[in-house]
């Protein structure tokens, strides 16, 4: 059976289903147009941005328009904050856990941000009155942060400003209007900064005569293709300390000029400030050298050239050497000796000064070196002699101290003064002998003749020692006041007693 189509119903049920798939497809883009937004532009628009986990995973175009600082894009919860917080009160830092809406700090700013913590994803909706939200925000964040430059720009202490191709200035900071210049000043100050730019060195320092005062600045201009930006410094104080130091070191360097004593001092970062002629003269380094400042490694490496310091063994040694001066000298001193190959003798000492500054002394103790040696030579001689004779002799000061004994002296009364660490007194001396004899006062007479030493009483007395040995005590008077005490053995009859005495009284 074939069944009849009615053409005229066939085309009415074909339209009908294209009106309904029609309206269909424009709800559905209506729909999606309300959740995407307004676009830039048009009324009512608005920025969305969706936060996942403080990081921003999809947002209007607009966001594009905004950089965190550096030039960085708005990555995240905090960059947002950035961008936002100075507008809105109460930011939160991180994303809330409830539907939040801030308004304005400014009450007659209408904006409001909307911020909708979702199952996953957090809503920032940024709503205003005006139709393009994203650009009046961007407008109004780049006014702030030119404020806030501007402001910090006026709290610099140095003046700075900007002048166009034509040299007019276009803008000044707060310290550049609070110097007053007058019209001649400010002429001077624009030939400066000019000549500045012109300049490879990054600043220059000019003397100028502002307000009565001679005062000293760094001029220093960039250009940047248009205008160019003028930066000065006040640095009249910096000048007038440095002028004040340098007046100092030449006080210094006159007043150690006529030391015979070598000085180099050395600051905190170990370079040469101060020397005196005398360092040339017992060293040989050269002006010009010294003049250079040079480090305290280059100036001992030198040093060590001029063979003006004792040889090490390797350099390796001698380098570590130097390192254990420095630091023993900047700590608690140093002080050495140094023997050098030509019979020259140093004494080098090192003294630390405040805030790590060193100073060495070179003194040429050859010529003390030269007589001590010969001092002692000449003890040793005069020891030898008295150990030559045959009477047991004591050398006594005008202190009262045993000034040499003689090996006779140390065999007869078995006593050796100079075995203590401590010198010996007489009066000690005189106790020990005393107990090894028969009483006598030869010995109170012996302390008597080195007290009354300038009388230069000259005697002879007897001592008879618990053994039975009969000796001579003879008392003669020395230079200077010293006195020599002889024991010899008993050439004639004395009394037993001791009080046979003969004296002679010298001039």
């Amino acid at each position: 059976m074939q069944m009849e189509i009615d053409p005229l119903g066939a085309l009415m049920s074909f339209l009908g289903s294209l009106v309904a798939a029609a309206l269909v497809f424009l709800l559905v883009a209506f729909l999606a147009r309300k959740e995407r937004g307004s676009a830039p532009g048009q009324a009512n628009s608005a920025l969305r941005i969706l936060v996942h986990n403080q990081s921003i995973v999809d947002s209007s175009a607009d966001l594009a328009l905004f950089t965190a600082p550096g030039g960085a894009p708005i990555q995240s919860w905090s960059d947002l904050g950035i961008i936002f917080g100075w507008r809105f009160s109460d930011w939160p830092r991180t994303p809330p856990a409830s539907a939040v809406e801030l308004c304005a700090k400014d009450s007659s700013d209408p904006a409001r941000l909307v911020l909708d913590p979702g199952k996953r994803v957090t809503r920032v909706t940024l709503h205003d009155r005006d139709e393009t939200v994203g650009s009046r925000h961007s407008r109004l964040l780049a006014e702030r942060r030119n404020a806030r430059l501007m402001a910090c720009i006026d709290t610099c202490p140095d003046p700075m400003w900007e002048t166009d191709p034509s040299g007019a200035r276009a803008w000044e900071n707060k310290a550049y209007r609070d110097l007053r210049l007058g019209p001649e000043t400010e002429e001077t100050f624009q030939k400066l900064t000019a000549a500045s730019l012109r300049s490879e060195k990054p600043a220059q320092r000019f003397a100028v005569d502002h307000a009565g005062r001679h005062m000293w600045f760094d001029f220093s201009a960039q250009f940047d293709g248009h205008s160019t930006f003028h930066h000065v410094r006040d640095v009249s104080v910096e000048v007038a300390a440095e002028s004040a130091r340098l007046s100092f070191v030449q006080s210094l360097s006159r007043t150690f000029a006529y030391l015979s004593t070598g000085l180099a001092v050395f600051d905190k970062d170990r370079q040469l400030v101060l020397f005196n002629p005398a360092l040339v003269d017992l060293t040989g380094l050269n002006v010009e050298f010294l003049s250079s400042r040079p480090d305290l490694a280059s100036f001992f490496d030198r040093l060590r050239d001029l063979h003006m310091v004792p040889e090490p063994k390797n350099y390796n040694n001698w380098r570590e050497r130097i390192s254990r001066i420095v630091e023993t000298s900047r700590e608690a001193g140093y002080a050495e000796t140094w023997n050098l190959t030509d019979g020259v003798t140093f004494r080098v000492t090192g003294r630390p000064h405040p805030e790590g500054a060193v100073a060495f002394l070179f003194d040429d103790i050859s010529s003390e070196i030269l007589q001590s040696r010969r001092f002692r030579a000449e003890l040793d001689l005069s020891q030898s002699a008295l150990d030559a004779l045959p009477d047991a002799i004591v050398l006594l000061s005008p202190g009262g101290n045993l000034a040499m004994a003689n090996d006779a002296f140390r065999d007869l009364w078995d006593h050796d003064p100079e075995a203590s660490l401590v010198a010996e007194d007489m009066q000690a001396t005189l106790d020990t002998l005393a107990a090894r004899c028969r009483p006598t006062p030869v010995w109170d007479r012996i302390v008597e003749a080195v007290q009354n030493s300038a009388r230069k009483v000259y005697w002879q007395g007897p001592i008879q020692t618990l053994e039975g040995q009969r000796l001579t005590c003879t008392v003669t008077p020395l230079e200077q006041g010293n006195v020599m005490v002889r024991f010899s053995e008993v050439q004639q009859s004395q009394s037993e007693d001791g009080t046979d005495f003969k004296h002679q009284f010298g001039a």
